[in-house]
This record gives structure tokens, sequence and C-alpha cells, in this order.
């Protein structure tokens, strides 16, 4: 059987919190969160779970991710700009690595260079972004000039 991931803030009894939606029933805050944080909403169809982030029954942050062998790719990681630095990015990027990467697997992230240091301190670390590109098909999508490429293990 398995697990259960979706954080319901209702099923918790909290106002505020951690949900996984489907982009179908969710599209336009989803869109507008990206978008809203000056990144490109166009590989929002790409992803395969939602892990959104809530505040005052409006959401403020969201994450998706794609599976590849041994890889999470995660993409688009946005917060609103009025609910920075109050750990939501933390909250979204520590649920999809507890939850959806196993022990051995890697959760992986194309950003661009001026993204970098918020992922390194959410334990990421810079690996060669030729060499990512050429091993995962997710990444190999990416073809902007200054991307960084970031790797998380679970060990």
């Amino acid at each position: 059987m398995e697990k259960e991931r979706i954080i319901s803030p209702e099923r918790l009894g909290l106002e505020d919190g951690l949900m996984e939606v489907e982009l179908n029933d969710y599209r336009k805050e989803i869109i507008g969160v990206i978008e809203g944080a000056k990144l490109s909403a166009k590989y929002a169809e790409y992803g395969e779970r939602w892990v959104t982030y809530w505040v005052e029954g409006r959401m403020v942050g969201c994450v998706t991710i794609e599976r590849r062998d041994k890889l999470i790719h995660l993409q688009s990681l946005s917060v609103d700009n009025n609910h920075r630095k109050m750990g939501i990015a933390r909250e979204l990027v520590e649920y999809v690595f507890d939850n959806y990467v196993d022990q051995g697997e890697a959760l992986t992230a194309l950003t661009l260079f001026w993204n970098v240091k918020i992922y390194e301190k959410l334990g990421f670390t810079r690996v060669n972004a030729a060499e990512m590109k050429k091993a995962d098909d997710v990444a190999g999508r990416e073809k902007h000039k200054h991307c960084a490429a970031l790797l998380k293990l679970k060990e």
C-alpha cells in the first residue's frame, strides 16, 4: 500500500500548509505563483506532482517534480514575493526530498546562476550542467545558457 502523501491544511486543522494538487485543478493559481516569481511557466505541463504551500487560503508557493530512473527533477520552485524568507521554499523542497526521493536516489535541479545560493542553502551541491544534460532527458530539455545544475543525494 502506497503511503498517503497529500497533506491537506483542512485535514490537519491548519489554515496554512503544504498540499499536493493536480495541475488541472489549480492551473490558474500555479501559473500565477510561477509568473509572480518572474519564472517561465512553459514547463508547467511536464510536472508529474505539484506540491503547493498555502497561506490564508491562497497559494503562495509551489514546486513540481519529474521522476527519471534514480533522478527526481525539481522544477518551477516558486514562492510569492511577499512570502519569501519565511522558509516556504525549504518546506517545499524538504517535503519532496523526504517523500519522493529514496535511498540512493538524487534530487536534481537546473536553475539560473543567481538562484544557486538558495539551492545550496537547501543542501544541494553544484555539478557539471553539461554532464547532467547528457544524463537526464529532463535536464536536456532546458536550453538556457545561464543554468547551473544542482544535485542532492539521499544516502
